[in-house]
């Protein structure tokens, strides 16, 4: 099954997600800072990387900007997973690469599989 690295400073999200993800077959592991995503990201080799923006060490926006400079981790897809302002930040996300932009209060954490899911699937990553 498809690794996923879950990059997100709030600790109840970050058990939310791993138990929803974990019960439905997948391989979730996280990161509770920008600086920790990155290494993760460059040393685990994830297939997808889920990212939150509002973070206090290191902002999403510098997480994705470092992603997608480094050429060991530039090819991974990140998808965005905030409670942040879709109409402010969606359009600059997608322009620095990320797949797709979701607001936590609209998409619930099931949804939130079933999207990956079909990313993955369509994207033919295992």
């Amino acid at each position: 099954m498809a690794k996923i690295l879950l990059i997100e400073d709030d600790n109840d999200q970050i058990l939310l997600y791993h138990t929803v993800f974990k019960m439905n077959g997948f391989n979730i592991i996280s990161a509770i800072d920008g600086k920790i995503g990155l290494d993760r990201a460059k040393n685990e080799h994830p297939d997808l990387i889920i990212l939150d923006l509002n973070m206090e060490e290191m902002s999403g926006e510098e997480v994705i900007k470092r992603l997608k400079k480094n050429p060991e981790t530039k090819n991974i897809p990140v998808i965005i997973l905030t409670n942040m302002d879709k109409r402010k930040f969606q359009s600059q996300m997608l322009e620095l690469g990320a797949e797709y932009f979701w607001e936590k209060t609209v998409v619930m954490p099931p949804d939130v599989v079933k999207k990956v899911r079909d990313f993955l699937e369509k994207n033919k990553i295992k």
